[in-house]
């Protein structure tokens, strides 16, 4: 299968350490070429931006040339598009201008979308993912089974329900590779608490509109419902704070970077997770657990698709028994601890780095071909 990377501006981030080195390392295993359309090097308002737009997309594309194990060629012109079976597309601003709608709503090859931070302008990623009419549509977990918002926006016309989903996970990085701090008994921290939770009706990122306003809608608040119950108890009940670490509760990305993740979570025995409204396993989940931290968080059928046990490799809590679970890890001994972190470095090792991700990803695509969705 001969896969081509439309635009690889968002290469221009990760490092293979990053939570999104997964992208990488899929492309790798395609194989894939790249193309920056002509077209759109210079498609701005501006000259300015136009000058940005160029020397990022050529940026993007020489650090994708050291970092992909494959060497990808990188051309511009369109003519050689149709050799290839598929395009890749990763949903972004990139691609929002009309001249990059245009040549999308044109292009020679069946697509494979990633709908990525599909909750950010909203309007724009749906009107991108109507013109592209991809064949296949990936996401950071199973968002088309359990996230509304998700389905009111890439399932909500008759033939949408033909085209393929799959997840594809985020996994954890080089960085946290599993090693013997991932093993470590002796821990200070019981529980961490990281990351926050937004309250949506302060949101005033316009581009988070939609998003905003599809949950305040149907009565749901907090953007993180298990970070924010956790944060209130920490806030409420004087005890907690001693047994629950949280270094910020803040929302801004610099209050929420503030902190060392790899520290916290390699010198705590559990960590509280969320899936968010969005209904996905965020990066820490995997990364957690490779770390030898123990994940608590409401039940919800991800966990059981991804292999978790409750007592085992996980801990459900609920809704108004946050304090009782608090407790309850508080009580265990150390060989019970033990015992979960040995299940969770399990589960890790052998589902959730990376790379095992991304080759499933690509055996799960190659397994069979897709109709263009152009021709429906």
């Amino acid at each position: 299968m001969k896969i081509l990377l439309l635009c690889p501006n968002f290469l221009l981030w990760p490092s293979q350490s990053h939570f999104l080195a997964g992208f990488i390392k899929l492309i790798d295993y395609f194989h894939a070429d790249i193309i920056i359309p002509k077209e759109l090097l210079f498609d701005s308002r501006s000259t300015t931006i136009s000058f940005k737009s160029f020397c990022s997309q050529h940026y993007a594309s020489i650090l994708t040339l050291h970092r992909i194990g494959s060497r990808p060629k990188v051309f511009t012109d369109l003519k050689s598009v149709s050799s290839y079976d598929y395009t890749f597309v990763l949903n972004g601003p990139d691609l929002y201008s009309r001249k990059a709608q245009e040549l999308i709503a044109n292009w020679p090859t069946p697509i494979i979308f990633h709908s990525y931070e599909y909750h950010v302008n909203s309007e724009q990623t749906i009107d991108l993912y109507r013109l592209a009419n991809p064949a296949v549509v990936l996401s950071y977990g199973t968002q088309y089974l359990y996230c509304n918002f998700f389905k009111s926006l890439f399932l909500s016309r008759e033939h949408d329900i033909n085209r393929k989903f799959y997840p594809f996970y985020f996994g954890f990085s080089d960085k946290y590779a599993i090693s013997a701090v991932s093993r470590r008994s002796s821990r200070p921290i019981m529980c961490a608490l990281l990351g926050s939770s937004a309250y949506l009706p302060k949101l005033e990122n316009t581009s988070l509109e939609a998003f905003k306003n599809h949950f305040i809608n149907i009565g749901q608040y907090y953007s993180h419902p298990t970070r924010h119950a956790f944060q209130r108890l920490s806030s409420e009940n004087t005890i907690v704070p001693s047994l629950l670490y949280v270094p910020s509760t803040g929302w801004e990305p610099s209050q929420r970077l503030s902190y060392d993740n790899y520290q916290i979570l390699s010198s705590s025995n559990f960590f509280i997770n969320d899936l968010s409204l969005l209904k996905f396993p965020p990066a820490r989940l995997y990364e957690g657990c490779a770390l030898g931290c123990i994940p608590i968080d409401y039940y919800h059928p991800i966990y059981d698709q991804l292999g978790f046990i409750d007592g085992e490799s996980i801990i459900f809590t609920t809704l108004g028994g946050e304090y009782e679970t608090v407790q309850y890890i508080q009580s265990l001994n150390s060989t019970t601890i033990d015992r979960m972190r040995t299940n969770v470095l399990t589960l890790a090792s052998l589902n959730f780095s990376q790379t095992t991700i991304a080759k499933n990803m690509y055996l799960q695509l190659t397994a069979s071909k897709y109709d263009n969705a152009r021709n429906e």
